[in-house]
């Protein structure tokens, strides 16, 4: 994956090795130590494990970033085929990049769109995203929504409004292209 990276100029963009070990690391156990669902399913519930946590989601071992820049580009590149030599393999990435739940909430209707969400809340650190393209007409409009914050209020306080910006935006912008 970090030679795709590298292949498409993201060199702003850091992936973990894996969620779970994102997840572990940032847990308190050691750099590359996956572990595993149970401990997962355990830490969503509030146990500790009897780690202390690590507070910088943002970090130089296990960390996931990206600029809104680099994140258009991928989308630019990625939807374009420029990664694949399969035609199969493209309608494969488009047909899971279509399935995104924030799709339906912020790209008008009867709009073709592709992408990918998240969102993270950790130790006062909370990020939600919404990257991707959608095609109005024949005009791709590639888009990067971002909203991170310290503090008390969780991804999932903020998601409706941060949803209904979105849609906002995306509204105007169709708007703009049929004019």
């Amino acid at each position: 994956m970090c030679a795709l990276i590298a292949e498409a100029g993201l060199v702003q963009t850091r992936i973990p090795s894996s969620t779970r070990k994102l997840f572990s690391y940032l847990a308190g156990a050691d750099y590359g130590v996956d572990l595993g669902w149970d401990a997962m399913d355990r830490m969503a519930r509030g146990d500790t494990l009897g780690l202390t946590p690590r507070t910088q989601v943002i970090n130089a071992q296990e960390s996931m970033l990206s600029s809104a820049t680099e994140m258009v580009n991928w989308y630019r590149q990625s939807l374009s085929g420029k990664f694949f030599r399969l035609p199969a393999t493209l309608n494969e990435y488009k047909r899971i990049h279509a399935m995104a739940d924030a799709i339906s909430r912020t790209v008008p209707p009867g709009i073709l769109a592709f992408g990918k969400g998240g969102s993270i809340d950790w130790e006062g650190f909370h990020c939600l995203c919404f990257s991707g393209q959608m095609l109005v007409g024949q005009v791709p409009v590639t888009f990067c929504f971002t909203l991170n914050w310290t503090g008390e209020v969780s991804s999932e306080a903020r998601a409706e409004s941060f949803v209904s910006a979105m849609a906002d935006v995306l509204r105007k912008v169709v708007s703009a292209i049929r004019a």
